[in-house]
């Protein structure tokens, strides 16, 4: 199909001189029109694929004006038809980046030159479209985030992913350097160099180290695993780069999460079973303690009185038999208190054996902050501040989430004792952007050492003093939280301190809760 050319010309002869020569040369003509506004209304309402326009045009529409509209509106291409060479003209008609020029007078053969060249550009730049959205398209569908740069680790494009995962925008990131829009935790050194001004014969890939922090726009922090391709030309020049990076911070928390469960699964089984075995025995070794006790503060007693009242040698015999009484008492006692502890081991294992028993709850953690705040208040005397959120009801049952924010808040105060850096403990809920609501415990304490927090949740780990703690208080809860298809992270605070997360799956909110109550 021959190619249709608007003719937009003033000059009555002229135009009819170019009609020919078109038709002669196989194309089809659109139109010969003498103003802008004829040519406007043309292209509205005709496929036009090149219009041949004289800049000087009668009426308020000139062909400069005329060609800007047509770009705009419809992307026509236009060859500008001028007797005006002078700069001030030219300066003008540049600004409607038209595909052309033709000084008047021209030849046939000029016109047949200019057109089939401008025509097989705007043919490439057709295809070139395409192909760039086709481009675009596919970035957009990819998982993953992706950012191009230019072989000076400027920012020259962003996936949708990669908007969201960075929180810039791809017009505002375009043009600033990569570090300032890919900001991470730790940087490889590798990954920091870059790749500007270096020459390869092949493409390089640089993987960089996995589970790496991206810190968005926003100030969220997200783990990402990510590579890095350079892009090379055809003489080996290095053109730029692309990083592409997959965010695995709920893969990572899943993964953690199974294996903790399965830690603790394990230990359970193990844990409920001896404690069975356990505790018969137990209770009557408990029970024979005790009646021992009770035997030897009573004879304690008695040999006590005797030596009071008696005058005869015999006394010093009864001192000694009082003293050996004494010890006994004592090393009873010590064992009472050894079989206490595991009284309250073999209790601890059957509770974590029965906690976290899911169905169909719902808890405002409004309320359950409050509650689990006044008992630690009440219980250590500590500065707890409740910031509250929008009324939202949990998945959960409230008696049980008391016991487990109790169990975060006590851990707070302990570590809040421990360090000197801030008294105040801070409580907040809200719901995130996956529609779960989360409930947070903030302390500026001692923290905890990094290689630590993967073990927090193991059953029998503590980081308090020994005796002090059984290390049941934060695997019961995250065993009690798993079962409503929640979780618990944490982590260090930025300056000092903890942050601990409660995240569980939201029930209903704001008009949802009042319908419900009501």
């Amino acid at each position: 199909m021959s190619a249709r050319i608007l003719v937009v010309e003033d000059e009555a002869l002229i135009a009819e001189d170019i009609d020919h020569v078109l038709r002669r040369l196989g194309y089809e003509v659109a139109g010969v029109v003498e103003s802008g506004e004829e040519a406007l209304r043309t292209v509205a309402n005709t496929d036009v694929d090149l219009a041949l326009m004289d800049i000087v045009l009668r009426g308020p529409l000139d062909g400069i004006r005329a060609a800007k509209a047509m770009r705009e509106r419809w992307g026509t291409p236009v060859v500008f038809l001028t007797s005006h060479s002078d700069d001030a003209t030219l300066r003008r008609a540049r600004s409607a980046v038209p595909h052309g020029y033709l000084l008047k007078p021209f030849s046939e053969r000029d016109l047949r030159t200019t057109v089939e060249i401008v025509l097989a550009r705007v043919q490439l730049e057709r295809e070139l479209a395409v192909k760039e959205q086709w481009f675009t398209d596919t970035m957009a569908s990819l998982g993953e985030a992706v950012i191009t740069t230019d072989r000076d680790d400027i920012v020259t494009y962003l996936n949708p992913v990669a908007e969201r995962l960075t929180g810039w925008t791809c017009e505002a990131a375009r043009g600033r350097p990569l570090a300032e829009v890919l900001v991470l935790e730790a940087i490889p050194a590798l990954l920091a160099t870059g790749t500007a001004g270096r020459s390869t014969s092949a493409p390089r890939i640089v993987q960089a180290l996995p589970q790496m922090r991206v810190l968005s726009a926003d100030g969220q922090a997200r783990l990402v695993d990510d590579t890095r391709t350079t892009i090379v030309g055809g003489r080996g020049e290095t053109l730029g780069s692309v990083v592409v990076a997959r965010d695995v911070t709920e893969t990572r928390r899943l993964e953690r999460r199974i294996a903790c469960s399965a830690r603790v699964a394990s230990l359970v089984s193990l844990g409920t079973g001896v404690a069975h075995e356990i505790n018969n025995p137990l209770t009557g070794v408990v029970m024979r303690l005790e009646f021992a006790q009770e035997a030897a503060t009573e004879l304690r007693g008695i040999a006590q009185r005797l030596c009071t009242v008696s005058t005869v040698p015999e006394g010093e015999t009864l001192d000694a038999a009082h003293q050996e009484l004494t010890d006994i008492a004592e090393s009873i006692d010590v064992a009472l208190e050894g079989a206490g502890r595991v009284v309250r081991i073999v209790t601890a294992l059957r509770d974590l054996a029965r906690s976290g028993t899911a169905g169909d709850h719902g808890a405002d953690l409004d309320v359950v902050a409050d509650r689990a705040a006044a008992a630690c208040r009440e219980a250590t005397g500590a500065d707890i501040e409740v910031h509250h959120g929008e009324l939202v009801l949990a998945a959960g049952d409230e008696h049980e989430l008391v016991e487990v924010v109790g169990s975060l808040l006590s851990n707070a105060v302990e570590a809040v004792a421990r360090g000197n850096t801030g008294t105040l403990i801070e409580v907040s809920i809200a719901l995130d952007r996956a529609g779960n609501v989360t409930l947070c415990v903030a302390d500026r304490g001692a923290g905890i050492p990094a290689a630590d927090i993967p073990r927090v949740f193991d059953p029998f780990f503590t980081t308090k003093r020994l005796g002090d703690s059984l290390g049941f208080g934060l695997a019961r809860a995250q065993r009690t939280v798993a079962a409503y298809e929640g979780d618990i992270t944490i982590e260090q605070r930025p300056g000092g301190g903890t942050l601990v997360t409660l995240t569980l799956p939201c029930t209903a909110h704001d008009g949802d809760v009042g319908g419900l109550e009501g």
